[in-house]
C-alpha cells in the first residue's frame, strides 16, 4: 500500500450535523441563555453596526476575529471597545463557539462514519504483528475542531489503539489510562495520526508550564473540553485554555505543541504517494496551510491529488451552487499547477466508504 494523507475539511463533518461558519454564528447570535452569547452580540454590533442576528451571520468570522485579535496582539483599542472589552470579546466568541460545537456533537449521527473508520484501523492494525506495528501507510490530517475523528477511533479501536496527536500530551483527569501520543508506537500500541493544526475541542493547555491536556470524554459522545472550567494539576491554580486557531488571518502558530503537528504534518505530506482532500475547498485564508501544503510537494512532484468535492451534479439546485463549486476546483486546479490531480463529485461518506476509491484511486 502506498502512503496516503487524508486531509479533512468542513465537508468531512457536514453529514454529522457539523455547522460552517455562518450557521454556527447564527445560532450562538439568536441565542439568549449564555451570557458570553450576549458579549458576541455586542461585539458584532459595535464592530458592524448590526442588531439583527439574519445580517451579523453573513459577516465572516475571519472579519471578527482578525479586527480583535490585531488589536489585542498590538494593545490597541477600537471606538467602543477598550482592551478589556477586545479581550473579553476574544474570549466569549471561543465559549459560545465550543457550546455550539458541543450541542451539534452531542447529538450527532455518526452511524454514516463508522465503516470508514473500522477500514482505517483495520489497515492500521494489519495481522497485529510487530512488522504491522512498524507500518506508517496512511496518517489523518484534519483542519476541523471537531473531535468526531478522535471519538470515533477511540471507541472503535479498543485496548491497542490509540490517537497520536504527533505531540506530548496528558489526561486531563489524572488516573486515567494515558500513554502520551509520541511513546505509544514504542509502548506497543497501533497509533493512528491524526494531525490537527488548528488545535481540537478536546485540547487544553497550561499557560505557565505549557503542558498539552486532552480530554478523552465520557465514551458517549465525542469529547469537548470547555474553556477555564480545569486547572494544571502542576501549577495548581492556573486556569487551563482551549488550543484551537481560530479563524485569523493572524494566526499564532508558535505554540511549542501546535509547531510538533506543523512539523509532522509537512513530513507527511513529503512522503505521501496520495493526497485525498475530503470536504477541503482549499480557501485563500488558510495560507499557513496552503503554505506548508506547497513546501512539502515542491520536493515530492510524483505525488497524486484527489479531492472529494459536494455535491454531485444530481443535487447541485442552483447556479449559484454550481458556480461555487466551479470556483473551488479551480483553486485547486491553480494551486497544483500541472501536477496528476483528479475530482470527484460526490457525498464524502459515500466516499470514503468505497475501499476501492478510498486506497486506490
Amino acid at each position: 500500500m502506498s502512503k496516503v494523507v487524508f486531509i479533512m475539511g468542513a465537508g468531512f463533518s457536514a453529514p454529522a450535523g457539523m455547522p460552517v461558519q455562518a450557521d454556527i454564528m447564527l445560532d450562538v447570535l439568536k441565542a439568549k441563555s449564555k451570557s458570553f452569547q450576549d458579549t458576541v452580540r455586542d461585539t458584532y454590533s459595535t464592530l458592524f453596526n448590526m442588531g439583527n442576528p439574519d445580517d451579523m451571520r453573513d459577516v465572516p468570522l475571519e472579519d471578527v476575529f482578525t479586527v480583535l485579535d490585531r488589536a489585542h496582539r498590538n494593545g490597541e483599542v477600537l471606538r467602543g471597545l477598550t482592551h478589556e472589552e477586545i479581550r473579553k470579546s476574544l474570549i466569549a466568541l471561543v465559549d459560545a463557539i465550543t457550546h455550539e460545537f458541543n450541542k451539534k456533537l452531542r447529538n450527532s449521527d455518526l452511524s454514516r462514519y463508522e465503516p470508514f473508520f473500522k477500514e482505517l484501523i483495520s489497515a492500521r492494525v494489519g495481522d497485529g504483528s510487530p512488522n504491522a506495528l512498524e507500518k506508517d501507510e496512511y496518517s489523518i490530517i484534519s483542519l476541523n475542531w471537531d473531535t468526531i475523528p478522535d471519538y470515533l477511533l477511540t471507541k472503535l479501536g479498543g485496548p491497542n489503539v490509540g490517537i497520536d496527536y504527533a505531540c506530548y500530551d496528558y489526561e486531563i483527569e489524572k488516573g486515567t489510562s494515558h500513554i502520551p501520543s509520541i511513546v505509544k508506537k514504542a509502548k506497543g500500541v497501533f497509533n493512528i495520526k491524526l494531525l490537527k493544526p488548528h488545535g481540537s475541542l478536546n485540547w487544553a493547555y497550561c499557560p505557565s508550564c505549557n503542558r498539552l491536556f486532552t480530554d478523552g470524554g465520557d465514551g458517549i459522545a465525542p469529547p469537548v473540553c470547555f474553556p477555564h472550567q480545569h486547572t494544571c494539576r502542576y501549577c495548581e491554580d492556573v486556569e487551563l485554555e482551549n488550543l484551537i486557531i481560530t479563524p485569523t488571518l493572524v494566526k499564532e502558530l508558535s505554540q511549542t505543541h501546535l509547531k510538533m503537528v506543523w512539523h509532522n504534518i509537512q513530513m507527511d505530506l513529503q512522503e505521501a504517494e496520495r493526497i485525498v482532500f475530503l470536504g477541503y475547498s482549499l480557501p485563500m485564508a488558510d495560507f499557513e496551510f496552503r503554505y506548508t501544503l506547497l513546501r512539502a510537494i515542491l520536493t515530492n512532484d510524483d505525488v497524486a491529488i484527489r479531492a472529494v468535492l459536494f455535491p454531485p451534479d444530481a443535487l447541485i439546485k442552483s447556479d449559484k451552487e454550481r458556480w461555487i463549486r466551479d470556483q473551488t476546483e479551480e483553486r485547486y486546479l491553480n494551486f497544483f499547477g500541472q501536477r496528476d490531480v483528479d475530482f470527484k463529485y460526490m457525498d464524502v461518506i459515500d466516499f470514503v466508504n468505497d475501499q476501492n476509491l478510498l486506497w486506490s484511486w
